[in-house]
């Protein structure tokens, strides 16, 4: 039940337009609904005789999964009840797979075979253009007019989800190669795979947060300059055999014109966060609710959404300043704390029990490695995107998260406190 459960979540986050192209509208809710239900009822009934284990750090992101729904959430005012519920019930399904370490084999190995459907789509609709212009009708009959911008978008309705996708395929193939020692070989084909097409997508902030998250958990696990540099050095060469291969591919041109020939570096994104600010300003120590921005801004300036004069999103694009505005300044601490306080706990327990007292298999490592470079990847991207309030983005991020403390719950010392049912692991700490 816990892997079915992974598996149907992992479906909404990198598959959900294949099956909206497969499956009449409604099905795949029935779906969720079934595979939620079922892990929640079976770690109930494994917990009757048994006490609840749950770390400090889990008890708090409970406290944010229903806070999420009772902090006056736009999404409920306005009808929109499965956006509002799936958010919580992802929280609480990262918290229920703690129970078990086996999901964590289902999610990796699931997780690789999606981003690479989506990455030899990506770089054969490159290749073969006819294939694509096949396959639009179909992902346009269920888009609902969504921009697509051709082999960019790969099997997605949207570039961006594809490079969100891709990202995750690339740093899950980096963890791999970190971690290995032996048959490398296979592993760097894939990510050669990935990561072009990630470049293809022309996302060029998943592409520099991939670069960022990969190079972050490279540095923690391996602090030797000379290897540092020949990586910096191999991806400068990337780039000029990128450049000079556009020469003779014209497609590449386009490719690299989106990195480096837009004067407007934000894509109009300034724009919004100039009224972001001022929305903020109305409200800034405990803000409007949860997820209200998308509702007040697109009825006050819809006039400006619809003449599209750099205000063309609905969402800020910025997780830190629509928390700012939804939650006011308390909750944006307490918010950006819990995720923040996620990734550094998932640190100190890597390099307390794989690389000092070495007692964590090579298999966990590489399951932490792919954890803590997703975290910082998650973090990054809240800059310019909406992971917190996108489900391609937040599903992997919660069961990133939910890699954490499956693990550290097999190897940490627990601390009883004097309740009936539950018991408290305390986070490892120097």
């Amino acid at each position: 039940m816990f892997n079915f459960a992974v598996v149907v979540f992992l479906i909404q986050a990198t598959m959900k337009d294949i099956v909206d192209i497969c499956f009449p509208e409604g099905i795949f809710m029935i779906v969720k609904i079934i595979a939620f239900s079922n892990a929640v009822f079976l770690w109930a009934f494994m917990h009757l005789q048994k006490k609840i284990e749950l770390t400090r750090l889990e008890v708090y992101w409970l406290v944010f999964a229903v806070a999420i729904l009772l902090y006056n959430n736009g999404d409920i005012q306005n009808g929109e009840w499965p956006s509002a519920v799936f958010s919580t019930a992802t929280i609480v399904l990262m918290i229920v797979l703690t129970c078990t370490k086996g999901w964590i084999d289902v999610f990796m190995g699931t997780l690789k075979i999606f981003t690479m459907i989506n990455a030899i789509a990506t770089i054969l609709f490159f290749i073969f253009p006819e294939l694509y212009n096949a396959y639009e009708p179909l992902i346009f009959k269920i888009s609902k007019g969504l921009y697509t911008a051709g082999y960019t978008a790969g099997i997605t309705n949207h570039y961006s989800l594809n490079g969100v996708i891709l990202s995750l395929g690339s740093i899950l193939c980096f963890a791999e190669l970190l971690s290995r020692k032996k048959g490398k070989f296979e592993t760097i084909i894939f990510f050669f795979i990935e990561f072009l097409a990630l470049i293809l997508t022309t996302k060029r902030a998943h592409f520099l947060f991939a670069i960022v998250a990969m190079s972050a958990i490279y540095f923690l696990l391996n602090r030797k300059f000379t290897t540092a540099l020949k990586i910096i050095l191999g991806m400068f060469a990337a780039c000029g055999l990128l450049l000079f291969l556009s020469n003779f591919i014209p497609e590449l041109g386009f490719v690299i014109n989106r990195f480096f020939g837009q004067r407007d570096i934000s894509s109009g994104r300034f724009n919004i966060y100039k009224v972001g600010f001022k929305m903020f300003s109305e409200s800034p120590i405990f803000g409007h609710g949860w997820n209200q921005f998308i509702y007040t801004y697109t009825s006050r300036y819809l006039a400006l959404l619809m003449i599209g004069e750099g205000y063309t999103y609905i969402q800020m694009h910025n997780v830190y300043l629509q928390l700012l505005y939804e939650v006011g300044i308390v909750g944006f601490i307490l918010v950006v704390s819990l995720l923040v306080n996620t990734l550094i706990h998932s640190i100190r327990f890597q390099k307390k029990f794989y690389i000092d007292i070495k007692k964590m298999s090579e298999r966990e490592n590489k399951y932490l490695i792919f954890s803590i470079a997703y975290q910082i990847f998650f973090l990054c991207y809240c800059i310019t995107g909406n992971p917190l309030y996108d489900a391609v983005v937040y599903i992997p991020y919660f069961f990133s998260c939910g890699i954490y403390f499956t693990i550290f719950k097999r190897y940490s010392r627990t601390f009883v406190l004097h309740s009936a049912k539950t018991k408290l692991l305390k986070p490892y700490s120097r």
